[in-house]
């Protein structure tokens, strides 16, 4: 009876002693982040200095911007967000930080949006990684170029405006973010791809690359989880448990679309495809034109169903 008497006050006093070991180790951490780290001199909230689940917290549950917004108006321009991370609330930031000699290098957590386990130039860590592809490419993004292409895109904005006006006759709600997203795809694909894809004529309830856009939408919502071998791991729980068959058959009409331009392309036409084949495989190339899909589809749709709707709660 002793010895079991003696061995549980053992057992309990290793708990305590354990408890000691990882509140003090904590306590530790915080002191050094918040005092002694490289980035203790930049104002923000204490606990965001603590730990990046501050920052993963408010991302997932989509008030980040929000948030970091009202924190620039409390701190500054500078704001620390994360422990290692810093959030700059100034134009003149933009040159050194994305231009300027291809820009910093990339934190780990863009690795989230490697497509089909292969970099991309968005995804892409360092300029090294993505310097032949994103230089095979450059020339498309030029404002001389875009002009030039004025007539087809005004032929896709055409069809998206008589597309809102049909919707709006018919008296019913407008899901304006289906009809943004379709003018979206087809004017970078019009642009970039010379084949458009035909989304603003389909008549369908929900355009056919939705469900690919939100699922690559989706990981934005798990950006800032920690990265390396845990966070693939809790990214790979979370796709396979959120695939449906409408993302599946999604994806597949994207890879359908995005083989085919990759089989017809024409060498030296200056599409997006055929620069891409002049530097990159095959498949490597096909990679890319998944993720220029999604990439357009998404911010260009985004913010032109915001703009309506802020414009059709506010007419005047």
């Amino acid at each position: 009876m002793a010895h079991i008497e003696n061995l549980q006050g053992l057992i309990a006093q290793s708990l305590l002693l354990a408890a000691f070991a990882i509140v003090s180790a904590i306590f530790c951490r915080c002191f050094y982040r918040i005092y002694l780290h490289p980035l203790s001199s930049v104002p923000g909230p204490k606990l965001a200095a603590c730990t990046s689940l501050w920052l993963a917290y408010h991302t997932y549950i989509g008030d980040e911007c929000t948030v970091v917004c009202d924190l620039h108006r409390k701190y500054g321009a500078v704001l620390r967000v994360a422990p290692n991370d810093v959030d700059i609330a100034d134009k003149d930031a933009l040159e050194p930080i994305y231009i300027a000699r291809g820009g910093f290098p990339k934190t780990p957590a863009y690795s989230k949006f490697d497509i089909d386990g292969h970099t991309t130039i968005f995804s892409s860590l360092t300029l090294p990684e993505r310097a032949t592809r994103a230089k095979a490419v450059a020339p498309l993004f030029s404002t001389a170029s875009i002009r030039s292409s004025q007539e087809a895109l005004r032929e896709v904005f055409d069809d998206f405006a008589k597309r809102l006006q049909a919707e709006a006759r018919t008296g019913r709600p407008v899901n304006v973010l289906n009809v943004t997203r379709a003018m979206a795809i087809d004017a970078v694909t019009t642009y970039l791809f010379h084949e458009r894809y035909g989304a603003i004529t389909e008549k369908t309830e929900s355009m056919s690359a939705s469900p690919f856009v939100d699922s690559f939408a989706g990981v934005g919502a798990f950006f800032n989880i920690v990265p390396g071998k845990i966070g693939d791991f809790v990214m790979e729980v979370i796709e396979r448990w959120s695939t449906t068959k409408n993302v599946e058959q999604s994806h597949g009409l994207i890879d359908q679309y995005n083989r085919r331009l990759i089989q017809t392309a024409i060498p030296k036409s200056g599409s997006y495809q055929s620069r891409l084949l002049e530097k990159s495989t095959i498949a490597q190339s096909q990679i890319e034109l998944k993720d220029v899909c999604f990439a357009g589809t998404d911010s260009t749709g985004m913010n032109t169903a915001t703009i309506l709707w802020y414009l059709a709660k506010h007419p005047e």
